[in-house]
Parts: structure tokens; C-alpha cells; sequence
């Protein structure tokens, strides 16, 4: 039960007036309010959900940057 219940979930967009639902078939989204804004949404934001809803394992994170060292000062 504990890997199922990972693999549903839902996020409110109150002031925006709308309810995301996924489960590992599908996303709804649901409109809560007449006057619901634009609700958009990053790419990657809808990615991380399908990777959460498969139950696939989530992609390594990417190494961060290394620091240049600083230049000299004339």
C-alpha cells in the first residue's frame, strides 16, 4: 500500500482556482471557482509528476556547477 499511496496525490491552486488529481493513469485537473485564472504550469513541474505517478525512479540530479575561480583584480 505504501508505494500506491506515493503514486497518487493532488496540489490545489486555490487562488487560481483549480485542483490538480493524478494517479498513475491519469492528471485531472479540476476547476473549483467561476472565475478561475490562467494556470500554467513548467514543463518540468509535469514531468516530476508523471515521474511521482509511475512510480518510476526519479532521474539522478544534476551536479551542481563548479566556481570559477575569481579574476584578478588590475
Amino acid at each position: 500500500m505504501g508505494a500506491r499511496a506515493q503514486r497518487t496525490g493532488k496540489i490545489e491552486y486555490l487562488k487560481e482556482g483549480f485542483i490538480l488529481h493524478w494517479d498513475e493513469h491519469v492528471l485531472t485537473v479540476e476547476v473549483i471557482d467561476y472565475h478561475a485564472t490562467v494556470l500554467r504550469l513548467a514543463w518540468k513541474d509535469v514531468q516530476a509528476l508523471a515521474t511521482i505517478a509511475s512510480g518510476a525512479p526519479s532521474p539522478e540530479a544534476a551536479k551542481p556547477r563548479t566556481k570559477r575561480p575569481a579574476l584578478p583584480e588590475v
